[in-house]
């Protein structure tokens, strides 16, 4: 008995260690492995390095009684952090340090006004705040020291009559202008003047038409055209900022196909026309490429930092998905789980300098979090390209590179410095490993061109030297030619 278990026990310990020398076969989406992760260029998720790591988590609970419910979203402006506790009916402040945060008030009423589930929070720059007062279908326009300036109700405008209800859910201010995400508004964001007074909407969706659905919508009864869908505009669901006051929005609505082609854009950049003016440069900016059985990445928030990128929170995944300002994909990260850097169910986003905040309002807990030293030199390399401090950026990229050699925007990076420098050969290869098309034709032209002018001289130098000197051969062979002839001749005449 006791041999036969020994036997089995070698047995077991001989199938650990081989099977130990094989590396755990990867699921069919990597990141389902890992908590950060980048796509090749053929959409196969890789491990990465962290991009970012937590500070610290808030758990208002210690600060103040009860938890959180039902949070809605944060606000930064400067140091201070607003949490909309939109289930106690509050506004959270609290005070943005290098360790902890200082707890500074609770907003929930004065003398003037109550609170009724606020779902959102805006400081501007001269300090006034607006509160998207929900469950009150209000908005609350107040100075520093929380003094009514205006409410705004629901707009009698004739623009408005369709909608029964006013409940203002996200905004933001820019310009003098308050742009207001409403729920169930489907015309994009509604915009009010600098006296607080609508004046209509701005950046709606494109309508999509399709002419054999109206012919069908035309014949058809009033039971089977209500299970149809109208042709509407898209519902955002969420408004940011960046720092010269330009807004970004989100969406989740839009079908699977449009998402495909390219022509849902779910995260967009709005000027003062509405018009969608983000850079994507062929780029899909819609989060996973891989969905797998959870669907494709539904946008829930966006952030945008002062260096132009630009984070969007993910809610089907809970990821954190980064992008340039040109639309390439930086870094992914997150997912779900109870472990600090994971979440359960993030409904905002925020970012404190280079730092993100993330509300989770399963959990009740608002996590800080900063860059890694893989994370911060990505975002340096791009500010120093950026700012034209190309030989810096070029150290950086390499850096990057040491720390993660599937990056591919560090060899397109390096290949187009390259390019700016004259070195169009050893560029050639960068960019062709980054598969960056319209650079590398560039520097196709750039390096075909500069042979040319490098050697066309030697070139005509040297046809010039082979035609001299084979027409001095030419001529030498003429000439010999001749000679022999008549030393022929000349030998035929003495024979005589």
């Amino acid at each position: 008995m006791m041999k036969t278990l020994k036997k089995v026990s070698l047995l077991l310990l001989v199938v650990v260690m081989v099977t130990s020398l094989f590396p755990v076969r990867a699921k069919a989406l990597g990141e389902e492995q890992s908590y950060s992760y980048n796509y090749d260029l053929v959409g196969n998720a890789l491990p990465a390095p962290d991009p970012y790591e937590v500070r610290f988590q808030i758990d208002v609970s210690d600060y103040t009684e009860g938890k959180l419910r039902a949070a809605a979203s944060v606000f930064v402006a400067g140091d201070t952090l607003y949490i909309c506790d939109t289930g106690n009916h509050r506004i959270l402040q609290f005070e943005l340090t290098q360790s902890e945060p200082i707890f500074v008030r609770e907003i929930k009423e004065t003398p003037e006004w109550t609170l009724s589930g606020p779902e959102d929070i805006f400081v501007s720059d001269n300090g006034d705040i607006y509160i998207a007062d929900t469950g009150n279908q209000r908005i609350l326009w107040l100075n520093s020291e929380l003094k009514i300036k205006k409410i705004i109700e629901r707009p009698t405008d004739v623009l408005f009559d369709s909608f029964r209800e006013f409940k203002p859910s996200k905004l933001v201010s820019s310009g003098g202008r308050l742009y207001v995400q409403a729920t169930g508004v489907n015309r994009g964001f509604m915009e009010f003047d600098e006296f607080g007074e609508f004046v209509g909407f701005m950046g709606a969706s494109n309508v999509t038409f399709e002419w054999e659905s109206y012919i069908w919508k035309l014949i058809s009864t009033d039971a089977q055209k209500s299970q149809m869908e109208s042709f509407v505009p898209t519902e955002y669901n969420n408004i940011a900022l960046d720092a010269k006051g330009r807004i970004y929005a989100t969406t989740s609505i839009f079908e699977l196909a449009d998402l495909n082609s390219g022509s849902a854009n779910p995260v967009r950049k709005l000027n003062q026309k509405g018009k969608d003016i983000l850079i994507r440069n062929n780029s899909l900016v819609i989060g996973d490429t891989n969905w797998g059985k959870d669907g494709p990445s539904r946008f829930k928030d966006v952030t945008v930092l002062d260096n132009d990128i630009f984070f969007v929170l993910d809610t089907t995944k809970k990821r954190i998905f980064a992008y340039d300002a040109q639309g390439s994909s930086l870094y992914i990260f997150g997912g779900y789980g109870t472990k600090a850097g994971y979440f359960t169910n993030p409904v905002s986003l925020e970012h404190w300098g280079d730092d993100l905040i993330v509300l989770d309002n399963s959990s009740a807990l608002v996590t800080v979090m900063r860059p890694t030293e893989y994370g911060a030199t990505i975002q340096s390399a791009i500010e120093s390209y950026n700012e034209g401090r190309y030989e810096e950026a070029m150290l950086l990229w390499e850096d990057v590179l040491r720390k993660n050699g599937n990056y591919i925007l560090a060899y397109d990076g390096i290949g187009k410095i390259m390019l700016r420098n004259g070195d169009y050969e050893q560029s050639l290869e960068y960019l062709k490993y980054a598969d960056d098309d319209y650079y590398y034709s560039q520097a196709w032209k750039l390096f075909r061109k500069d042979w040319i002018e490098r050697y066309l001289g030697w070139a005509i130098l040297a046809l010039a030297l082979f035609l001299i000197i084979r027409l001095g051969l030419n001529i030498y062979n003429r000439e010999r030619g001749a000679l022999e002839d008549y030393e022929d001749r000349k030998r035929r005449v003495s024979r005589k």
